[in-house]
Protein backbone atom coordinates (compact mmCIF):
# COMPACT_ATOMS: atom_id res chain seq x y z
CA UNK A 1 0.00 0.00 0.00
CA UNK A 2 1.95 3.29 -0.91
CA UNK A 3 0.72 6.61 -1.47
CA UNK A 4 2.84 9.85 -2.36
CA UNK A 5 5.40 10.16 0.42
CA UNK A 6 4.60 7.29 1.76
CA UNK A 7 6.63 4.57 1.07
CA UNK A 8 5.71 0.92 0.22
CA UNK A 9 8.00 -1.93 0.70
CA UNK A 10 10.44 -0.95 3.40
CA UNK A 11 11.69 -4.05 4.32
CA UNK A 12 14.64 -3.73 6.58
CA UNK A 13 14.19 -0.06 6.81
CA UNK A 14 16.09 1.47 10.04
CA UNK A 15 13.15 2.73 11.98
CA UNK A 16 13.51 4.76 14.55
CA UNK A 17 9.66 4.33 16.05
CA UNK A 18 6.85 2.55 15.55
CA UNK A 19 3.35 3.36 16.11
CA UNK A 20 0.71 0.85 16.82
CA UNK A 21 -2.84 2.17 15.57
CA UNK A 22 -6.06 0.97 16.93
CA UNK A 23 -9.95 2.20 16.14
CA UNK A 24 -10.28 3.92 19.89
CA UNK A 25 -13.30 2.76 21.94
CA UNK A 26 -15.40 4.65 24.59
CA UNK A 27 -14.43 1.68 27.10
CA UNK A 28 -11.18 2.55 29.52
CA UNK A 29 -10.50 -1.16 29.59
CA UNK A 30 -10.28 -1.51 25.63
CA UNK A 31 -6.95 0.98 25.85
CA UNK A 32 -5.60 -1.54 29.01
CA UNK A 33 -5.47 -3.90 26.36
CA UNK A 34 -3.73 -2.03 24.00
CA UNK A 35 -1.39 -0.53 25.94
CA UNK A 36 -0.44 -4.71 27.58
CA UNK A 37 0.01 -5.20 23.61
CA UNK A 38 2.50 -2.39 22.98
CA UNK A 39 4.26 -3.00 26.05
CA UNK A 40 4.59 -6.63 24.51
CA UNK A 41 6.25 -5.45 21.77
CA UNK A 42 8.37 -2.70 22.93
CA UNK A 43 10.01 -5.08 25.05
CA UNK A 44 11.16 -6.93 21.89
CA UNK A 45 12.93 -4.53 19.70
CA UNK A 46 15.64 -1.44 20.58
CA UNK A 47 13.17 1.29 19.17
CA UNK A 48 10.42 3.49 20.17
CA UNK A 49 7.10 1.87 19.89
CA UNK A 50 3.99 4.25 20.91
CA UNK A 51 0.36 3.32 20.60
CA UNK A 52 -2.45 5.75 18.86
CA UNK A 53 -5.97 5.73 18.17
CA UNK A 54 -8.27 6.82 15.05
CA UNK A 55 -10.76 8.10 17.30
CA UNK A 56 -12.68 8.05 20.71
CA UNK A 57 -9.36 7.91 22.63
CA UNK A 58 -6.19 9.40 22.43
CA UNK A 59 -3.48 9.96 22.27
CA UNK A 60 -4.50 10.14 18.35
CA UNK A 61 -2.42 9.10 15.92
CA UNK A 62 -1.59 12.86 14.72
CA UNK A 63 -0.77 13.77 18.29
CA UNK A 64 1.83 10.79 18.46
CA UNK A 65 3.23 11.69 15.05
CA UNK A 66 3.58 15.46 16.90
CA UNK A 67 5.24 13.70 20.13
CA UNK A 68 7.94 12.13 17.84
CA UNK A 69 8.50 14.76 15.34
CA UNK A 70 9.78 16.92 18.55
CA UNK A 71 11.74 13.95 19.85
CA UNK A 72 13.65 13.83 16.75
CA UNK A 73 12.51 10.49 15.47
CA UNK A 74 12.26 10.72 11.82
CA UNK A 75 11.65 7.16 10.47
CA UNK A 76 8.35 5.84 11.42
CA UNK A 77 6.21 2.95 10.99
CA UNK A 78 2.99 2.59 11.15
CA UNK A 79 0.77 -0.74 11.60
CA UNK A 80 -2.51 -0.88 11.65
CA UNK A 81 -4.27 -3.18 14.37
CA UNK A 82 -6.90 -4.23 12.83
CA UNK A 83 -7.46 -7.27 10.99
CA UNK A 84 -8.88 -6.76 7.18
CA UNK A 85 -8.56 -4.28 4.88
CA UNK A 86 -11.64 -1.94 6.06
CA UNK A 87 -12.31 2.04 5.19
CA UNK A 88 -9.64 2.91 8.10
CA UNK A 89 -7.10 1.06 6.72
CA UNK A 90 -7.08 1.55 3.15
CA UNK A 91 -8.54 5.48 3.53
CA UNK A 92 -8.53 6.94 7.12
CA UNK A 93 -4.79 6.02 8.31
CA UNK A 94 -3.23 6.97 4.55
CA UNK A 95 -4.80 10.15 4.60
CA UNK A 96 -3.70 10.87 7.98
CA UNK A 97 0.00 9.77 7.16
CA UNK A 98 -0.05 11.81 4.11
CA UNK A 99 -1.17 14.81 5.83
CA UNK A 100 1.75 14.47 8.08
CA UNK A 101 3.87 14.23 5.03
CA UNK A 102 2.92 17.71 4.14
CA UNK A 103 3.03 18.88 7.93
CA UNK A 104 6.83 17.28 8.96
CA UNK A 105 9.39 17.34 5.98
CA UNK A 106 11.92 15.42 6.57
CA UNK A 107 10.06 12.58 7.79
CA UNK A 108 10.07 9.47 6.80
CA UNK A 109 6.51 7.38 6.98
CA UNK A 110 6.50 3.90 6.11
CA UNK A 111 2.87 1.71 6.50
CA UNK A 112 2.64 -1.77 7.56
CA UNK A 113 0.18 -4.57 5.93
CA UNK A 114 -2.98 -4.64 9.36
CA UNK A 115 -2.29 -7.91 11.11
CA UNK A 116 -4.59 -9.78 8.83
CA UNK A 117 -4.72 -13.89 8.48
CA UNK A 118 -2.28 -15.55 10.99
CA UNK A 119 -2.64 -19.07 12.09
CA UNK A 120 -2.00 -18.76 15.33
CA UNK A 121 -5.37 -16.31 15.55
CA UNK A 122 -7.20 -19.21 15.25
CA UNK A 123 -5.74 -21.27 18.61
CA UNK A 124 -6.50 -17.73 20.32
CA UNK A 125 -10.05 -17.92 18.92
CA UNK A 126 -10.68 -21.59 20.48
CA UNK A 127 -8.86 -20.71 23.48
CA UNK A 128 -11.77 -17.79 24.10
CA UNK A 129 -14.51 -20.73 23.29
CA UNK A 130 -13.19 -23.12 25.74
CA UNK A 131 -12.59 -19.86 28.04
CA UNK A 132 -15.22 -17.99 30.04
CA UNK A 133 -18.60 -17.26 28.10
CA UNK A 134 -21.54 -15.38 29.31
CA UNK A 135 -25.20 -16.64 28.20
CA UNK A 136 -27.24 -14.10 26.36
CA UNK A 137 -31.13 -14.50 27.58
Amino acid sequence: MSCAGIQAGGEGVAMEALIIVAHGSRREDSHEVMERIRQDVASQVPYHVRLGYLQLQHPRLEEVIASLWQEGIRKIVVVPAFLSYGAHVVEDIPAILQAMVHRYPGVEFFLAEPLGYDPRLAAVLLDRVQGKKRAIR
